[in-house]
């Protein structure tokens, strides 16, 4: 199985490479970048490009340069986006809370109905014994 996900990891890094390869990229486009002691990606602005496909980039974060490939590039996801996202999940979760006092709400009207439904004969009857009382509340 873990070859099965190398594979499927390797095709995923061949299909975002010509995804990233297929968009031309210029002097002075933000993007994300693979940072080389980390290999994760950050916010970068393109500082050259040459015609084999390697580019200078600067990371935003801390100014610091490095040169990288194309395919390693990739569009920067907006702030946006991610608030959505964000949002969504939010959204998500409290509809789930929502949803979840709504049932409490919803049972614990129906035992006050059953308690009323029993306590209910007891006060048309003003001369119940104590032991019909507890025969008509034990149900």
């Amino acid at each position: 199985s873990s070859n099965y996900f190398d594979d499927i990891e390797a095709a995923l890094l061949e299909a975002e490479k010509l995804v990233s390869a297929a968009k031309t990229w210029r002097i002075g486009d933000k993007c994300q970048a693979k940072w080389k002691e980390d290999r994760q990606y950050y916010d970068a602005t393109i500082e050259d490009v040459t015609s084999k496909g390697e580019v200078k980039v600067i990371f935003d974060a801390y100014q610091n340069r490095s040169t990288t490939h194309v395919h390693e590039l990739r569009e920067r996801t907006t702030r946006n986006e991610a608030s959505q996202a964000q949002s969504k999940r939010i959204f998500k979760k409290t509809k789930a809370k929502k949803k979840q006092q709504r049932f409490k709400n919803l049972e614990e009207n129906e035992n006050q109905k059953k308690i009323n439904g029993l306590i209910f004969p007891l006060k048309l009857r003003k001369n119940w014994t104590e032991s019909e009382k507890y025969i008509c509340l034990s149900g």
